[in-house]
Parts: C-alpha cells; structure tokens; sequence
C-alpha cells in the first residue's frame, strides 16, 4: 500500500536502559495528506524508520515534510497507537534531508 504522509514531528524513543546505556529508536509522527475518494485516516500514526534508512537520510529535517512511504505492516500498539512498517521512497525525500554518499577521507 502506498501513501502520501505529512511529518507532524519526530520523536526519540527508549526501547531498552540498561545499567550502562540505552537504546533509543526514532519515530516519526504521520498524517495522511491526500485523502482517496473523499477519505482519509483521520488519527495520527508512527513510523519506525529502517537502520539503512536513518544512515541514508537524515530524520530530523523530515520534520514538516511530505514524503510517500510504501506501507507492508499496520499494527496497533500499546494504547491503539498505530505504527507502521515499511518504506520511505528516497525521490520523495527533500534533498536538504539526504545524506552525502560519498564520504571524504581525511590524510
């Protein structure tokens, strides 16, 4: 399933503290943006970006963008938070948020 998501904020949270560190996984706070035959889901959602993509882009200038995500997973959490899992197409991706590929080496 595809859809089009606005990025209503971006949140940090802690999935394992243990005695030494914590593990913290970024969220990002969706909205449907484009309703389909007058219908749109009207609650917020999170969506757990993959590890290849936090390396790839860089989440915090998502904050307020429109992107498209390809969704392959729906589940409802703690409370009926709805989270999702799947996608984030990159051509959706604003290239400010986009992380250089090529890293310089320094001698």
């Amino acid at each position: 399933m595809k859809i089009e998501i606005y990025v209503a904020g971006i949140a940090h949270e802690v999935w394992f503290r243990g005695s030494r560190d914590e593990r913290q996984v970024t969220m990002l706070n969706c909205l449907d943006r484009q309703a389909h035959d007058g219908m749109k889901l009207k609650q917020t959602f999170d969506y757990t970006p993959t590890k290849e993509e936090e390396e790839a882009i860089e989440m915090e200038k998502l904050d307020g963008a429109s992107l498209t995500l390809a969704v392959e997973e729906i589940k409802a959490a703690n409370g009926g938070r709805l989270k999702f899992k799947g996608k984030i197409d990159r051509n959706s991706v604003p290239k400010s948020a986009l992380r250089s590929a090529s890293v310089k080496k320094t001698e």
